[in-house]
């Protein structure tokens, strides 16, 4: 089926057209002219270090101006301040393992809760068991899936909590693969009125392009985010925004200092801090490039798109979609809302996952899913049309 409702940003977003044509391009160019000295000068300046005749051959890679450009629009599109620094991987795995080297060292006691990544957990108790460090773990999914906490609830309890653990670090997802939604801002300035902060990174890798990261506001010293989801880069690549002012120099000197001796392998990472420094390593790792240019196609096809933020809307469509049907919401209240939704079988029906995800593509639509007869749908930024409406209630009546 061509014509696919495609509701599953759980793994790959769909590419954005600008990437799509960067994808093509280059691999036309590479097909022809290989790692040149033409493709050296492109990657490091842009498309009009090219000569001209080969600027005309591929004017699909015209969108790439450099890393320097990538970095500002992406800087631009998460609201970060212009003189705070983004940080390039082949993995966000790769971020997650640097971030939590800073944690540990800038932190004695880190406060989590139960609605991290567990690839992010086990990363984090990895560094953590290589210090003596503690992390102080809260559990709050069931209070906001099934107890209906509030949001000044929420926030008094990981204040209060923070507090009384004698925390100094901070580790939450902006939104998590559940789609729940945190106040992260709001919790670590509460927490700054009453006792010390003295690092907080942010899980963003569900938020960059699907919430407002509000980095503006600084209430984070690092974000971690992707690109193959909800930016519609579609190739992986990991993004490390720096957030505070204070934190610019700790990250920085970090980096350069865990890159030399090994402890950051990470190649894209290595060749990204070269082209944006100018400091080559003369035996540096083969790096993938391409997940640049369709980063950086796909952020300038975002920047004249804003984010959706009106989330009690996504959930009221899909309601539409669920009368007379045997599914109901197993998502939050509305105070802690994406556009990420989740739907249960009311009927105890356990098909595993992969059969449900059959079934709605029977019906021309992608989800992801879930043991226990569950389903989550990432609702696109635009209103779904009567076609789209309709096709989702087949599905859901049909099983």
């Amino acid at each position: 089926m061509r014509d696919v409702l495609y509701l599953d940003t759980a793994r790959l977003g769909r590419m954005s057209p600008r990437a799509c044509r960067a994808a093509i391009e280059f691999a036309r160019f590479a097909g022809e002219h290989g790692s040149t000295l033409y493709a050296d000068e492109f990657l490091r300046y842009g498309h009009q270090a090219l000569p001209g005749t080969l600027q005309s051959t591929y004017p699909g890679l015209d969108d790439w101006h450099g890393p320097h450009v990538l970095r500002d629009r992406l800087r631009n599109l998460a609201g970060a301040h212009p003189q705070r620094d983004v940080v390039f991987a082949s993995r966000s795995a790769s971020l997650m393992k640097f971030a939590a080297r800073l944690l540990f060292r800038q932190c004695r006691n880190v406060l989590t809760t139960d609605l991290s990544w567990p690839s992010y957990d086990r990363l984090l108790n990895l560094e953590l068991a290589k210090t003596g460090n503690r992390v102080r773990k809260i559990a709050i999914l069931d209070d906001l899936l099934q107890r209906g906490c509030t949001m000044d609830e929420l926030i008094d309890r990981l204040v209060s909590q923070y507090v009384a653990n004698k925390c100094d670090g901070l580790f939450l997802p902006l939104v998590d693969n559940r789609g729940l939604r945190l106040p992260v801002a709001e919790i670590a300035n509460q927490i700054r009125l009453r006792s010390e902060l003295r690092f907080c990174v942010v899980d963003g890798a569900q938020a960059f392009r699907h919430v407002p990261l509000d980095l503006e506001l600084e209430y984070c010293d690092f974000l971690i985010a992707g690109c193959h989801k909800w930016l519609c880069a579609h190739m992986p690549m990991g993004l490390g925004f720096v957030g505070r002012q204070p934190s610019s120099r700790v990250v920085a000197d970090s980096l350069a200092r865990w890159s030399r001796d090994g402890f950051l392998d990470d190649p894209l990472l290595s060749f990204s801090q070269e082209l944006l420094t100018g400091e080559a390593d003369l035996f540096g790792e083969t790096a993938p490039v391409l997940p640049m240019l369709t980063a950086n196609a796909a952020a300038t096809d975002a920047s004249s798109d804003p984010v959706c933020g009106d989330q009690a809307a996504c959930r009221d469509i899909v309601q539409q979609c669920l009368t007379d049907t045997n599914w109901q919401f197993h998502s939050p209240t509305h105070a802690f809302q994406s556009r990420i939704l989740l739907l249960r079988d009311k009927t105890g029906n356990q098909r595993s996952p992969l059969e449900l995800r059959q079934h709605f593509l029977r019906h021309g639509i992608a989800v992801t899913a879930y043991d226990g007869g569950v389903v989550r749908l990432a609702l696109p930024d635009q209103p779904m049309d009567v076609c789209s409406l309709s096709r989702l209630h087949a599905a859901l009546n049909c099983s």
